[in-house]
Parts: C-alpha cells; sequence; structure tokens
C-alpha cells in the first residue's frame, strides 16, 4: 500500500533511536532530589518494543536540578522474517541513531526549568531495497520505504511549590519520506478522474481502460504499478504534564501528548512506472489487437508508461499518548521506578491519502482519465497499553548499576504488511547496564537490551495474493551509550 508505514519498517529501529531527552536516572539514583516534569519524549513506533529503558524511564520526570547536557547514541541490530506462497524473505541489519537534550536553570528567583531536545520522533529507515516476488512481478522488485519525523523540542517547567511542578512543550516535527512500492490492490483504492472506454477493440465486456489494465481490481489481486517518491512536510505536537512530590522519596509524574498536526502536508514529486501494468494485460491479446490497442492512445505507447506528478500526502502522525510515571528511592542508593502507557496508535495510522497532480504522460492520464490519482490505504493499527519498570542501585560512590523490562504488544495489523518483514512485531524486552562517574560533572552510561522474539500471520483475505497467510517473525537486540555532562 501507498503509504506503509507499517510495512516498510525493515530497518525501522535506525530512525528509533531516541534516548531521550533530560536527565540520566543515574544521578537521581545517588538519592533522594527534588523532582520536576520534562519533555521525556518521544512517542517511539513500536520497532524496539518502544522500550523506556534507563535512559527513557519514566518518561514524566526530568531528574536534575542543575545545568545538564546529555548526548545518547543507540545502536540496533535486527532480524526479521516473511513467509508464504511466493516469498520467503529473511533480512538482518545494523542500525544506529543518536539524539541530544539539554536542562538549562535560568539564573532567575522563578523556579523555572528549560529543556532543549533533537531526537527521532517515529520513523523508519531502510538501508537498502528488499527483493520480493509477486504474481506480476516474478522476477522479483525492489522495494524500499524511508519515513522519517524529527523533533526539536522546546520545554518549561514551573515549580511553585517543592511537591508540584507543571510543565508544557512545544514540538516542531520535520518529516520526511521516500517510497519505492508497488500500487494496487492489497486493501488500497485508487481514485481516477474516471477512465474511459476502450473503443474500437474487440475486448469481452467493452471495458474501460482502467479495468482492462486492472488498475482498481475488484477482488484479491497483487499490484503491478511500481512507484517511486520523495517528500518533505512539517507537524507540529506539544505535551502538557504534572508531576507530585507527596513525599521527598516519592514523585508521580503524568503526562499528555496530542496527535500531531500537519503544518506542512508531505508535499513533494513522485513518479509511477504502468509498463508492467501494460505488459501483463496485453500478454492476453495477440500481436493484431496489441497493435490496435496501442493505436487507441494519444501516444501510442511510444513515450512509455512512466508518469511523473506532484505530491501531496495526508497522514500519518505522531499518536496521541498519556503516560503515568513513579519513582521512589526506599534508601538514597536504590531507585526503583515504573510507568504505564496508552499510544493512540488507531487514529495517527488509521490511513493515509496521497494526491497525485500534473501527471505529464499523456497515454497514461488519458487511461486514468486525467492528471490527477488519488490513491488511500487502511493500515488498521491498534491502540495499546505499555508497562515498564526500572530499578537502579550505586553500588559504590562511582558505580551505578541498572535493570529494567518493558511489555507491550506490536499494535501494527499484519493484514496489510506485505510481503517484506518487520522488525516492529518485535516488542517485549528486558535490559541491563551500568554508569560510571568519571567526575564529579560527566557520567558515562551502558544499557544492553534485548527484544524477545515475536511473530505474527496475516489472514487469508488480505486482498492480495502474496499477503496472504503470511508469517512474520522478528527480533532485536539494542545497545545504548550516552554521556552526561553537568555543569
Amino acid at each position: 500500500m501507498l503509504l506503509q508505514v507499517d510495512r516498510l519498517r525493515l530497518a525501522a529501529p535506525f530512525a528509533l533511536a531516541a534516548l531521550l531527552l533530560g536527565a540520566g536516572v543515574g544521578r537521581a539514583s545517588d538519592g533522594p532530589a527534588p523532582a520536576f516534569f520534562g519533555a521525556r519524549g518521544p512517542v517511539a513506533l513500536p520497532a524496539g518494543g518502544d522500550p523506556q529503558t534507563a535512559y527513557r524511564m519514566p518518561s514524566g520526570i526530568g531528574w536534575s536540578l542543575e545545568h545538564q547536557i546529555d548526548l545518547d547514541v543507540f545502536f540496533v541490530y535486527f532480524t526479521a522474517t516473511a513467509k508464504n506462497a511466493l516469498n520467503d524473505v529473511d533480512k538482518d541489519g545494523v542500525g544506529a541513531a543518536m539524539s541530544f537534550g539539554a536542562i538549562i536553570v535560568p539564573d532567575v528567583d522563578v523556579p523555572v526549568r528549560l529543556h532543549v531536545g533533537l531526537y527521532p520522533d517515529q520513523g523508519a529507515l531502510a538501508p537498502s531495497r528488499t527483493r520480493v516476488r509477486y504474481t506480476t512481478f516474478p522476477d522479483k522488485v525492489g522495494l524500499k520505504v524511508d519515513s522519517v519525523f524529527f523533533s526539536v523540542a522546546t520545554s518549561l517547567v514551573f515549580a511553585p511549590t517543592p511537591w508540584l511542578s507543571i510543565g508544557a512543550s512545544l514540538h516542531v516535527i520535520p518529516t520526511y519520506s521516500r517510497q519505492l512500492l508497488v500500487l494496487g490492490g492489497g486493501g488500497q483504492r485508487l481514485e481516477l478522474a474516471g477512465s474511459p472506454q476502450i473503443n474500437g477493440v474487440p475486448l469481452p465486456g467493452n471495458p474501460t481502460y482502467a479495468d482492462f489494465l486492472d488498475l482498481v481490481p475488484n477482488d484479491a489481486t497483487d499490484p503491478t504499478l511500481f512507484y517511486d517518491s520523495r517528500a518533505y512536510g512539517l507537524h507540529v505536537s506539544g505535551l502538557v504534564s504534572v508531576t507530585l512530590a507527596p513525599l521527598p522519596d516519592l514523585a508521580i509524574g503524568l503526562a499528555y501528548r496530542p496527535r500531531s498536526l500537519e503544518a506542512v502536508p508531505l508535499t513533494g514529486e513522485a513518479r509511477i512506472d504502468a509498463g508492467r501494468t501494460l505488459s501483463s494485460a496485453l500478454a492476453s491479446l495477440d500481436p493484431s489487437l496489441q497493435a490496435l490497442f496501442l493505436s487507441t492512445l494519444p501516444n501510442g505507447g511510444t513515450r512509455g508508461f512512466e508518469a511523473d506528478y506532484d505530491l501531496k500526502q495526508e497522514g500519518p502522525y505522531v499518536p496521541q499518548s498519556v503516560r503515568l510515571s513513579l519513582a521512589w528511592w526506599p534508601t538514597e542508593r536504590l531507585l526503583l521506578a515504573g510507568e504505564v502507557a496508552w499510544t493512540e496508535w488507531s487514529r495517527a495510522f488509521k490511513s493515509a491519502k496521497v494526491t497525485l497532480t500534473d501527471g505529464s504522460n499523456e497515454d497514461f492520464n488519458f487511461v486514468v482519465g486525467g492528471d490527477r490519482v488519488v490513491v488511500k490505504a487502511q493500515t488498521r493499527w491498534k491502540n495499546r497499553w505499555t508497562a515498564s519498570t526500572q530499578v537502579a542501585f550505586r553500588v559504590t560512590p562511582d558505580l551505578t548499576l541498572r535493570a529494567g523490562a518493558h511489555w507491550g504488544v506490536s499494535p501494527l495489523n499484519p493484514d496489510p504488511v506485505g510481503s517484506i518483514g518487520t522488525p516492529a512485531f518485535a516488542c517485549t524486552s528486558v535490559m541491563g547496564g551500568a554508569g560510571i562517574q568519571l567526575t564529579d560533572d560527566v557520567q558515562l552510561n551502558g544499557l544492553l537490551e534485548w527484544v524477545f522474539r515475536a511473530s505474527a500471520r496475516s489472514g487469508s483475505n488480505t486482498g492480495a495474493v502474496t499477503t496472504d497467510n503470511t508469517r512474520y517473525t522478528s527480533g532485536q537486540v539494542n545497545l545504548h551509550l550516552g554521556v552526561s555532562i553537568w555543569f
């Protein structure tokens, strides 16, 4: 499907590095300290399980009352398979990304803090094309999709009392999309301007060009249109939060983030190559009828069947979410923390609409009834609850050990995923690591996260032959490295 963000995630973790803004937990585990709320985003796609690691968890509580800079790097090894009647895709790879965060404490009498951060919010970056076989592409076709939402976040936190703080954040989110896909079938719907009937060619049923070429299939069929696009856009979002500290050693944080808004929809250029579509349809005709069919087109097919378009796309979005976090220091050396979160994937990834205008190929424009094509795709993701736990223990003044676990279920609907395979089905993880205090102002952190292998299976009526009864498996191993500097 055209915007299959749930289909493209061969390397989704590449863009999901997001080791968040805000202070590291290790410093706080050295003893209970006043806590205030910070912008601990992002809401990540479930590739990597949206695991709230020791750096990211709890998402609603910032730990530092000092100036601080965090620089975090994220490495991931992933595996993903997709197996059905025509394909046996087995992919693995390594990716990396990074994020930056800072806390600034103004030298004023008002108890405020400023958070600034740069990080991948959600998305996917595929390192190479994946060769997939369709009935109309028996020799396989290379597919690749990149989709990145990158957040620039600024937050202001106000603490009117030692036990209460209130935060608000603005997220400006540049977006990027690059897609190499095949269109038609698989739950997609192409809306044409009005394909005319084929006159002068004796074909059974007196079909339109779209019917003859099977551009808008009425039953389960494989896609035949090759699609290549590149687009850029801009979303905006925010975050509001409250942190309560009813006891000196207990903090409770609540955060709400609305679904992002498209300030500038994804806009760019696209190309449709219908050459395979045409050759597949003409193969059923004898040579004389093939020539007669081509003679009905304005240019007789002499300029090929590729068309360039201007592109405008609606969706997907950064989803709405609610997070509740708790941190407790039973002793000055031990931190226990937990979080539950609800993410509204269903509305953020419900559907996508791509409008293509100003088609450059007269033959293809004639076939579809104009120079405009609209493609709608349904992804039908599900909303999900997730839960995380974390423990940090200061063994010595310079060494803090950490461990944690994250539980979640992938919201992806396996039916429209396709035959590519995705590591996004793996969601539940365990992790362990340590922080080393090099100096009073510098801490190094490392964390290894194991994301348990998961599997899913599509149904037998997905809308495309090659996606029926597909079994997917995925797994990941993530390495988090970071440095925190106080000044």
